[in-house]
């Protein structure tokens, strides 16, 4: 069988470059190239792809490079792409990044990551209207099937495309990075380098207003003002969209603390990633809204106590007690989360046991084996089909 797999939106390995779906699209690949040796496998990248991330790719087997000229946005997307598809007679084709060339058609499976923007249309930029209105309509009618990353969005895209029968969507879940123990040096390495000497809660994600961090600010600010100097809030991510008004908040509140109790540090690797979240006191996301939420999952694999949102995804993935889950707007609950867990060592334990056996089950293999299923069982129904027919 010849699958075909868009990666031109993929973790790039050597800048340390791309987040949320880059990443998923990244470990994804590995792990059906790691669980499927039997089917050929072209991957297409863009044209500026690295050979570190290729070589990365590279583990377990090879697969056909093809690079996707990238010059005129449209026409490369949509008609350029989709030549370079056809020319390759794929069996089928994994577009893992919500959206298919708009003139390709074969059998393929859709990955489906968040459908927010139709029913948060202010949390995303405008010039995403062709996406909206055309591209995604347009890919999830296409589709031969849909897997979509949560219950929560399969819900969502049920209700919004009506159209699509529920049989043809699935929910498999996105898989989570196992804990690396990291020695002493690396860990002073990391915490030299962002200058933290005091305990901290620990944020990582895109700063953008979806992320609600300007309320996480305020209700930290309360927390330093009735507890001065003790703990500081440590922000990690790349700019999004709308930023600025998120630093001007930042900016404020550290002025009625008196000091610079939160710090935005910028994108970190991975390696540092999973040591701050380590040395944390506790993990904090309140977000608005996800399609997935992996931070939280993260922060549960790496061994610390998690604070977050109580949206649909996170009810749907935290169960058991194994994250404190808050109203995204309730100023009273966050504030007494973050207390309670800053005070107590027992909850903190608890938080944590608890935590680690809720991320055990999200493994990329998984994943990629609930992928491959779906592209497989459809083909084997088909040449089902026609033995049937060649018996008449």
């Amino acid at each position: 069988m010849k699958i075909g797999i868009d990666c031109r939106q993929i973790y790039d390995v050597k800048n340390n470059r791309g987040a949320g779906i880059p990443r998923y699209v990244f470990n994804l690949v590995k792990a059906i190239l790691a669980q499927d040796r039997n089917s050929e496998y072209v991957l297409f990248f863009d044209e500026q792809i690295g050979e570190e991330t290729l070589n990365a790719l590279r583990t377990h087997r090879g697969f056909k490079v093809v690079k996707v000229k990238n010059r005129v946005p449209f026409f490369s997307a949509h008609v350029g792409f989709t030549f370079n598809l056809w020319g390759e007679w794929l069996d089928w084709c994994i577009f893992p990044a919500n959206v298919m060339p708009f003139f390709y058609v074969g059998k393929s499976t859709l990955i489906i990551h968040d459908l927010l923007i139709y029913n948060y249309p202010e949390w995303f930029p405008n010039k995403q209207w062709f996406s909206k209105l055309l591209v995604v309509p347009s890919s999830i009618a296409k589709a031969t099937n849909i897997m979509t990353i949560s219950n929560a969005t399969k819900t969502e895209l049920l209700y919004l495309f009506k159209f699509k029968r529920e049989k043809d969507v699935i929910t498999v879940y996105s898989g989570v990075e196992d804990r690396v123990t990291y020695g002493e040096k690396e860990i002073k390495e990391v915490k030299d380098k962002f200058k933290i000497k005091k305990d901290y809660i620990f944020f990582v994600g895109t700063i953008e207003p979806r992320k609600n961090l300007r309320h996480l600010f305020h209700v930290f600010g309360k927390y330093a003002q009735e507890f001065p100097g003790q703990v500081e809030l440590v922000v990690a991510g790349i700019k999004g969209w709308k930023y600025r008004k998120i630093f001007r908040t930042m900016i404020k509140v550290n002025q009625q603390i008196g000091e610079q109790a939160i710090r935005y540090i910028g994108k970190v690797t991975d390696t540092e990633r999973n040591i701050l979240m380590q040395q944390a006191k506790c993990f904090v996301f309140p977000s608005l809204n996800e399609g997935f939420g992996l931070p939280i999952l993260e922060a549960m694999k790496q061994g610390v106590p998690v604070i977050a949102s109580k949206i649909p995804v996170t009810e749907e993935l935290v169960n058991d007690g194994a994250a404190l889950l808050i109203p995204p707007h309730d100023d009273i609950d966050w504030y007494s989360a973050i207390k309670k867990v800053l005070a107590s060592e027992a909850l903190i334990t608890e938080l944590v046991t608890k935590g680690k056996v809720a991320a055990e089950r999200f493994k990329w293999v998984n994943t990629a084996v609930g992928l491959l299923k779906m592209i497989k069982l459809p083909n084997e129904q088909d040449k089902n089909n026609l033995d049937q027919k060649s018996e008449f």
